[in-house]
């Protein structure tokens, strides 16, 4: 994998994505909010896994990851 296909998209730290090394990744059992989705660039969509830390930064508070991820 692209070391920039393993990065989050938002944050830009390791989004730990475990689909091309087992074939199953942490995300395939934690819902990810559509809304954090709908923040992603069209160019954005689909490419790159959002990591955990910034799924549970959006679950715990929407507005304020909003606030310091969606100018990105």
């Amino acid at each position: 994998m692209d070391a920039e296909l393993k990065r989050c998209p938002f944050c830009e730290q390791a989004n730990e994505c475990g689909a091309e090394e087992s074939g199953r990744c942490w995300c395939c059992s934690t819902p990810i909010p559509a809304g954090l989705l709908e923040l992603l660039a069209d160019s954005e969509q689909g490419k790159r896994c959002v990591c955990r830390q910034c799924v549970q930064a959006f679950q715990a508070d929407s507005a304020a990851f909003e606030r310091a991820f969606a100018a990105k």
